[in-house]
């Protein structure tokens, strides 16, 4: 079943960079510019599926499955 866009493509501007996205009720895909030595929030999703791709620089991402 291919994925059809719900919403346009989205900029946001966060205190720690920015996040160019988009949004479907079952994938969210986005782009984040993360500014050097600054924090990404933390969030999660109950029925949504997820991808990060680390164009540059390192990432420390912590992950928990259904069982916690």
């Amino acid at each position: 079943m291919p994925i059809v866009p719900t919403k346009p493509i989205q900029r946001n501007q966060k205190g720690w960079g920015y996040e160019i996205f988009h949004n479907s009720p079952e994938y969210c895909g986005k782009v984040l510019v993360v500014y050097a030595e600054k924090k990404y929030s933390l969030h999660h999703h109950e029925q949504k599926h997820e991808t990060f791709y680390v164009q540059s620089g390192r990432i420390w991402m912590r992950t928990v499955d259904e069982n916690g």
